[in-house]
């Protein structure tokens, strides 16, 4: 900086030669140019207007795009100073452009959140669909052969797998059925759809045996507690379901007729019917 000053005052210097009147004209004829400025050592501020090296051999600015010039030479040596009220330095509705885009970064985060955060899948026991009964007196036995319905609701806004599922029937704390099964069947999004799953079921106790048989009895029921588990899979993540409830079974008829269907045509693969037990067994 302290050699471009110098050579900027050695400039003045020559021009304070020149004929005043040139000089007036020369004033009067860029009297609207912008003025270039430059500091010393910090003890003095002085300013060398544009129009003092206007008339020499110059060139465009290499970093100002042309919109001043420059003595040939120095061009390395220079640079252009831009006042602060300029207004490139201030362009135009920067905040609404960054506000735009921090709201749109906002707006999809949180649609993304809300549509893939996990939600709850309920069970529900829909009652018996049919059932099939026989006795055997010589070991006081009941064999019941249970076909109940299962609503599985899906509450994501996404499609749920169901992998398998696991069925407990209790009688007097004690497990008289069991069954597990791989069931493959997608559940779309905000859907509920019905699961069939047949148990069958062996009591063995004398008390049951007498409930269901004895023609004095008015009422023929047993008590059966259900506790089911199905394993779900969704956004590469799996897990377990449950449900715990009880039914109450009719073991004095020697079959019931199976109810009409009533899940969606997409569950009908899944359903396990009284009729398709009979034919396999």
């Amino acid at each position: 900086m302290k050699k471009v000053w110098s050579h900027l005052k050695h400039v003045v210097s020559q021009d304070n030669d020149e004929d005043e009147d040139s000089k007036k004209d020369l004033v009067a004829g860029v009297s609207h140019s912008h003025s270039y400025g430059s500091t010393g050592n910090g003890e003095t501020d002085s300013y060398v207007p544009y129009h003092e090296i206007a008339d020499q051999e110059s060139i465009n600015c290499p970093t100002c795009k042309g919109t001043g010039r420059i003595p040939r030479g120095q061009e390395d040596q220079l640079v252009a100073l831009i006042p602060y009220s300029d207004q490139r330095l201030r362009p135009r509705r920067t905040k609404l452009y960054v506000s735009i885009a921090v709201a749109t970064c906002l707006l999809l985060c949180a649609i993304t959140i809300f549509f893939l955060f996990p939600r709850s899948i309920f069970l529900d026991h829909a009652g018996l669909n049919s059932s099939l009964i026989n006795f055997d007196p010589n070991t006081d036995t009941v064999n019941i052969n249970i076909t109940n319905i299962l609503n599985i609701t899906n509450n994501n806004f996404y499609s749920i797998r169901i992998l398998s599922i696991n069925v407990d029937m209790l009688h007097v704390n004690t497990v008289v059925g069991q069954v597990n099964k791989e069931v493959k069947m997608n559940i779309n999004p905000v859907t509920t759809k019905q699961l069939y799953y047949m148990v069958p079921n062996v009591l063995t106790d004398n008390t049951t045996f007498k409930i269901c048989t004895w023609s004095a009895i008015k009422v023929h029921n047993v008590l059966l507690h259900i506790q089911a588990r199905i394993t779900v899979s969704y956004l590469a993540h799996e897990e377990q379901v449950s449900l715990d409830t009880f039914e109450y079974i009719d073991c004095r008829s020697n079959t019931t007729v199976p109810r009409p269907v009533v899940s969606p045509p997409e569950t009908a693969k899944n359903h396990f019917s009284f009729h398709e037990w009979q034919r396999k067994s």
